[in-house]
């Protein structure tokens, strides 16, 4: 399910990032996924299922 969620944003994220920056926007599409990864090992959709589960634990 959080990988399908990561694709679709991925999509649309690639998809207003192609049509505004013309020829930079695979370089800025990759420093977002490098940060995202560094920043978010889970995942963004796996960090926000945690952090959810987490908080119904407690």
């Amino acid at each position: 399910m959080a990988a399908a969620g990561g694709v679709i944003a991925l999509r649309l994220l690639e998809s207003q990032l192609s049509s505004r920056l013309d020829a930079w926007w695979p370089l800025v599409l990759g420093l977002i996924f490098m940060a995202v990864v560094v920043v978010l090992p889970r995942g963004v959709f796996g960090e926000a299922i945690h952090r959810l589960t987490r908080l119904r634990g407690s």
